[in-house]
């Protein structure tokens, strides 16, 4: 009811944080096609409103999404469609890396994939987000273990453990 409100009233900053949210909630919940459709909205919502960091974030939880499914040509259209790549925020620009990481993985490019993931990982440390610097650790454990390179991705897995478990995020580790 409230997003037809703010739909009816063109207030599109609303549409797009709550689609935004709710296509998070929904894609938590298994709802992949509400979710894909919601972060849709959620894009065009925030292109329309020229948020350019909450765009490029909305833009990477999409094709994630789309990776997900296995939608590999539909996330690298989403992923290709950033005006700019190198601009904005240092986490959403992060979030733009990874998912071009997991795309290049999943297409079994893993040199390209182990670059962005470090341009990713590089890019959150210099922004002082040790949490996001961890999934990014993560992100190039997994890269190793799908390179065969068993050894350093147990040994990165188990450091990543220790490090969560350290900075009180015993869930995550």
């Amino acid at each position: 009811l409230a997003l037809a409100a703010f739909r009816e009233l063109a207030s599109w900053t609303d549409v797009a944080r709550l689609q935004f949210n709710l296509a998070v909630q929904d894609r938590g919940s298994g709802r992949l096609p509400e979710a894909r459709a919601r972060f849709a909205e959620a894009l065009e919502a925030f292109e329309r409103i020229g948020s350019t960091d909450h765009t490029r974030q909305a833009r990477a939880s999409l094709a994630e999404l789309l990776l997900a499914q296995a939608r590999l040509d539909e996330a690298a259209q989403s992923l290709e469609s950033d005006p700019d790549p190198h601009a904005g925020s240092p986490q959403p620009r992060a979030a733009l890396l990874t998912a071009h990481g997991r795309l290049a993985a999943l297409r079994g490019d893993i040199e390209s994939a182990q670059s962005a993931f470090r341009s990713a990982r590089e890019l959150r440390e210099a922004a002082g987000l040790p949490d996001w610097v961890r999934m990014s650790e993560l992100d190039l454990a997994e890269l190793a273990a799908r390179a065969g390179q068993l050894a350093r991705a147990e040994q990165a897995a188990r450091q990543l453990r220790r490090d969560m478990t350290e900075a009180g995020d015993a869930h995550a580790a």
